[in-house]
């Protein structure tokens, strides 16, 4: 090889290299709104993880804007709403994410990203929030511990759900600690069942909270959820046959107190419906 052809073959692959390092280099763009709690875990994720990003809230117009044009230029969009968040990766949107866990956790800067992708496990192989791994299985336990009494079917974990509940407990700390289910319009606006519970004694376990809520088996009487049943109302969210999903988050108050939030999907304690199989 000649001395000017290797310069040229030299030059090509410096320009390669940093090529490629560039793409690696690219931040993802995340857009984001008020009270999402899929796009509070998809955040929480990536600066535990160093992840280089830029966040865009959409509750800004000009940043909603931006999102819509992104997603509607994508080869995915068919039309209508869209869940959140959308993610931008390397120049593709990401959006309508099934396993948001799964996805995330490939966000770093080599990995390649599926968005379609499930996961039936009973607990997460990560982490979750303050949680760990103990934790979690204890929740689930428990809760499955008390839906087996009624031959519902047995509950998985969510971290999805978790970082719900994680914001949801941070904010009710920062405010004093007052045993407060979130709203049904706002910002925190609700999205999914919920179960809290608040201890001032000893730190709260996964087991204290969810056995609290179990207390309440002897006034549910069996029947469709109405206003006596309601009295019931953390055990028969529990026990409620359709819901396959829960996260929790156990929250330290300044006062030495404890909160414990859950949250479950799909919700349950609907007017009218039975909280047992047919």
């Amino acid at each position: 090889m000649g001395k000017q052809l290797k310069k040229y073959f030299f030059l090509f692959i410096i320009l390669l290299v940093n090529s490629s390092l560039a793409v690696a280099q690219t931040p993802l763009e995340i857009y984001t709104m008020p009270g999402c709690g899929r796009c509070a875990y998809t955040i929480e994720y990536v600066k535990k993880n160093n992840v280089n990003f830029i966040e865009y809230n959409t509750d800004k117009a000009a940043n909603n804007s931006k999102m819509w044009k992104v997603v509607q230029n994508s080869k995915d969009y068919k039309g209508g709403s869209i869940t959140m968040p959308v993610v931008v990766k390397q120049g593709s949107a990401y959006f309508n994410i099934e396993d948001l866990q799964e996805f995330v956790a490939n966000l770093s800067e080599k990995s390649t990203i599926s968005s379609n992708t499930s996961n039936n496990s009973n607990t997460s192989s990560v982490q979750s929030g303050n949680l760990t791994k103990e934790q979690i299985a204890e929740f689930i336990k428990v809760h499955n511990k008390y839906r087996a009494e009624v031959n519902s079917d047995p509950i998985s974990w969510s971290d999805e759900l978790a970082a719900y509940a994680q914001a949801w407990g941070d904010h009710l700390a920062d405010i004093g600690c007052e045993l407060d289910h979130r709203p049904y319009s706002g910002e925190w606006a609700q999205k999914y069942g919920e179960n809290l519970y608040w201890s001032s004694g000893s730190m709260a376990t996964p087991a204290s909270a969810v056995e609290s809520w179990a207390e309440e088996k002897p006034d549910y009487d069996g029947g469709v959820m109405n206003n006596k049943n309601f009295v019931a109302g953390h055990y028969t969210q529990m026990i409620w046959a359709k819901t396959t999903k829960v996260g929790c988050a156990i929250v330290k108050c300044d006062d030495g107190s404890t909160l414990v939030v859950c949250n479950y999907n799909p919700p349950g304690n609907y007017m009218g419906e039975s909280p047992l199989k047919k």
